[in-house]
């Protein structure tokens, strides 16, 4: 048995082979110990390749499955052989368990929560859904974000050119069919205090004038963000016009440049957010950089991702995925090819330890390792 996929939704373990009686010892410990340090998760079980179950690895089944519902998390049977499907169904487990066929069914249901819980918070906007979020520092009502849910996309690369923006997947909405600039689209702003994430519970909601959906946002944290006003209206020195129209769908280059650029702003100074974060918003900014900062913008985004990259242990598989195709092309632009070198090393020993498929295209790093490859070749072959 092996952890298999380490993600932020669950996890995954493969077990192999027979599970029963005198394989549980072996098992069982090393599944109850990592429920207790991953409350927040659950659980995914690979039965793809276990042929056989008794009746002592039923009861373990059970067991972790009622573990999982204490910390209201769940536990799911991914793909069982068809001989175990059988041995459930003798039991009438097929009716207990939670069976699935694939890990992107468990992603959508776990990261769709998310997208319903705001559901009741938006109104649409052509073929959008326009969030009413209002601001936790400035009060303001004018908040300005779409729910956008990179779930229901589908995720294609397009060819190579640094003059372009292949260093991002392009999103198509699988219900309509129209094609996206999901990474326009992402961030979430209060053109009040220009507070910005890409996070919607930086945000709350109202319902009845009531606060239905709090910010996560300490008060701490909030008069941070208060006392650093003054920094993000300099951002926001365009010599515009400013209205809630100006961060309307569509959006252009010079607004995504600067929302990214508050939305860098603000993650530091909130702190807490890991080095990602604040990666990966100055290397978004880039993609809508005017020519003369692009470079500047990509040396910030290196600054955090490479200490992103040393610190492997704080990211899951899919985070990390990303950290490492961005520092590639970062390194590949700035002349620094020992370190996309480096970058793309790694991609490869993390997508060689992790089966294909365990997540949706845009979080499995997979995916993004096959973009990696057609970079990596086609740099070298210049």
């Amino acid at each position: 048995m092996e952890l298999t996929g380490a993600f932020k939704a669950y996890d995954v373990f493969t077990l192999e082979g027979q599970l029963k009686i005198d394989s549980i010892p072996r098992v069982s410990p090393k599944l109850q110990s990592h429920i207790l340090s991953n409350p927040e998760k659950d659980l995914i079980l690979d039965l793809s390749n276990t042929g056989f179950v008794d009746s002592s690895a039923i009861r373990l089944l059970v067991n972790l499955k009622k573990k999982k519902e204490e910390t209201n998390r769940k536990l799911y049977i991914l793909s069982p052989s068809e001989r175990v499907r059988e041995m459930f169904q003798s039991v009438n487990l097929t009716n207990v368990m939670d069976i699935v066929d694939s890990c992107e069914q468990v992603y959508s249901r776990a990261l769709g929560a998310q997208v319903r819980k705001y559901e009741p918070y938006t109104r649409s906007e052509r073929e959008f859904r326009r969030m009413d979020l209002f601001c936790p520092s400035c009060s303001s009502s004018h908040v300005v974000g779409y729910s956008i849910d990179p779930y229901a996309c589908e995720w294609q690369w397009s060819e190579w050119k640094w003059e372009g923006d292949e260093l991002f997947p392009h999103a198509t909405l699988k219900e309509s069919g129209i094609e996206f600039d999901f990474f326009a689209l992402q961030p979430i702003i209060c053109p009040e205090c220009w507070i910005c994430s890409i996070e919607p519970d930086w945000f709350s909601a109202r319902k009845d004038s009531e606060i239905a959906i709090h910010s996560i946002l300490e008060p701490s944290q909030i008069s941070r963000l208060q006392k650093t006003r003054k920094a993000r209206n300099g951002i926001m020195q365009t010599g515009a016009v400013i209205t809630d129209a100006y961060f309307s769908h569509p959006r252009d280059n010079e607004v995504c440049y600067l929302i990214y650029c508050l939305a860098a702003d603000c993650v530091e100074r909130v702190e807490t957010y890991n080095n990602f974060h604040r990666g990966f918003y100055h290397y978004c900014a880039s993609k809508y950089a005017h020519t003369s900062k692009v470079k500047d913008t990509l040396s910030k985004a290196r600054t955090w991702l490479k200490s992103a990259m040393d610190d492997e242990m704080a990211y899951n598989n899919s985070e990390y995925a990303k950290v490492l195709f961005m520092m590639m092309n970062i390194g590949y632009y700035l002349d620094k090819k020992n370190e996309s070198y480096a970058a793309f090393d790694r991609l490869t020993d993390l997508t060689n330890k992790i089966q294909p498929g365990m997540m949706p295209s845009y979080d499995d790093p997979h995916f993004w390792y096959t973009q990696a490859k057609r970079i990596y070749a086609r740099k070298e072959s210049e």
